[in-house]
């Protein structure tokens, strides 16, 4: 099994993959860096009062994000009945096919064209830093300054100034992703584990090193759920680390914890591939014995039997799966569990989604009435007021509804079941529910989703290194010459 195979194991169901993207290839980069960079002189600089009324807005929906972007249409054309929306919905010979919508928005913004409000994912944009920097969006300042209705303290300021880049402010987040681990306490304890080693970085990366060495011939024990997130970019990415400064057009792999994260990612690959064991992950091994199909408190199950080091599945639906998976471990054993922590033991996220109006749209006041709409209470709380339908919201970036989203699944944690009663819920305590929420709000740092250079450059240098092909100074001289050419052209 090759490297690459840990990370990208075949028959991982459609969010897996969704949040794959996201975590694996967001290169960080602080947000206050950001607003003290040189500011871009070509960039437009335009104030709320000199947008002009028009009567159009266009909008384009795909797959993933297609029921969050048509409920915030709906709301627009309650409340401007007299703009006509062009809503577009891609689909390519009746099947989603996410290069085709790429190529298209790709040529139609080329040819001065595309949707007014540019809605993406971590799939939209390769890279994203580079797709600002090209011109693509507008600076949102001068019109947010001159909104007396928009009111950054409602919203996660950090997660909110991720959106800045050299010295503009081209995008808005909409919602974002922390990394939190849950662990049964008796588990860890039987490897001599203790969740407060989970504070900082350098102990969590201890304890998980310590946790292989004990199980390496022991094919039952997993490091996580699942294999897309035991990879070295999810825990770079989570870290805090900045190498790779595009605003600078430098790449900078000097933080000994960068090497410290590899080194434990190289053994980890090492774990995984160790002929006693078959499967690379709790869920591979699952899966297979239930013929494809995993039950959501399979992961319960996991973790209690002691078959994983930690649980990684929250990342993908974090609110909703905390409650749900520390309720269904309470009742016979001690759920315990951390935010991952960065290079400071803070914690950094990835905004997961964005909105931005393009710079050469003539429709711009109508896409930034669209994109009140989807910073508002009535589209950040979507998930919260209707669990029936899945928004693909995480955590949301307006406050309210962040604490919304929380209490409401907070008020069901003892109320699951499953068909076989094995598993038994319990009510989440009210403590346990403000550590976690405290957790997933107090974020120091955040960047936006950019898988391009993870692609192209660092898993293919990293993977030299793991096969032993290349010392790692010499990836990693490689490497940074690879990727300063790549940022400066």
């Amino acid at each position: 099994m090759t490297t690459k195979n840990v990370i990208r194991m075949k028959g991982l169901f459609a969010f897996a993959l969704i949040l794959a993207a996201i975590i694996m290839f967001a290169m960080l980069q602080s947000c206050t860096d950001k607003h003290e960079s040189e500011e871009d002189e070509n960039a437009i600089v335009i104030s709320k009062n000199e947008l002009e009324d028009t009567d159009k807005l266009v909008v384009y929906g795909y797959e993933y994000l297609k029921p969050l972007i048509s409920q915030a249409v709906n709301l627009f054309k309650r409340e401007y009945r007299e703009v006509e929306v062009e809503y577009r919905e891609f689909s390519f010979d009746e099947k989603f096919d996410f290069a085709a919508f790429q190529e298209v928005l790709k040529s139609e913004m080329l040819a001065g064209g595309g949707p007014d409000l540019i809605i993406g994912d971590a799939y939209l944009f390769g890279d994203i830093y580079k797709t600002m920097a090209s011109g693509v969006f507008l600076d949102l300042d001068g019109i947010i300054e001159a909104d007396p209705e928009f009111d950054f303290d409602l919203y996660n300021r950090t997660v909110m100034d991720s959106g800045v880049y050299n010295g503009r402010r081209y995008l808005a987040p909409l919602d974002y992703a922390v990394m939190p681990m849950m662990a049964v306490g008796e588990r860890l304890a039987e490897e001599g584990i203790d969740i407060s080693e989970f504070s900082t970085l350098s102990g969590f990366l201890g304890a998980l090193r310590r946790y292989m060495a004990n199980n390496m011939e022991k094919p039952g024990k997993h490091i996580s759920y699942f294999p897309f997130f035991e990879g070295a970019m999810s825990y770079l990415n989570f870290s805090g680390i900045q190498y790779i400064d595009y605003e600078n057009q430098k790449a900078d792999f000097s933080d000994p914890k960068f090497k410290e994260i590899v080194d434990t990612y190289k053994e980890m690959v090492a774990y995984a591939n160790n002929p006693a064991r078959e499967f690379s992950s709790y869920y591979e091994e699952h899966i297979s014995t239930t013929g494809g199909y995993s039950h959501d408190y399979a992961m319960i199950v996991g973790l209690r039997a002691g078959q994983m080091f930690y649980s990684n599945r929250m990342v993908a639906r974090i609110i909703e799966r905390f409650y749900y998976d520390y309720g269904g471990l309470t009742h016979d054993c001690s759920p315990v569990f951390a935010g991952f922590p960065n290079k400071d033991g803070g914690t950094t996220a990835v905004a997961t989604k964005y909105a931005g109006v393009r710079q050469g749209s003539e429709n711009k006041k109508n896409a930034y009435r669209l994109l009140k709409i989807l910073l508002s209470y009535d589209v950040q709380a979507l998930q919260a007021e209707n669990a029936a339908i899945y928004y693909q919201i995480n955590v949301p970036v307006l406050k309210s509804a962040a604490q919304a989203a929380a209490e409401f699944e907070w008020s069901k944690s003892g109320l699951y079941g499953n068909e076989d009663g094995s598993v038994i819920w319990e009510p989440v305590p009210k403590e346990t529910h403000d550590r976690f929420m405290d957790i997933i709000t107090n974020v120091d740092s955040c960047a936006l989703p950019a898988y391009g250079p993870y692609d192209d450059f660092i898993l293919p240098a990293l993977e030299l290194y793991f096969s032993g092909e290349k010392t790692y100074d010499a990836c990693i001289n490689d490497l940074k010459t690879k990727l300063e050419i790549y940022l400066s052209e």
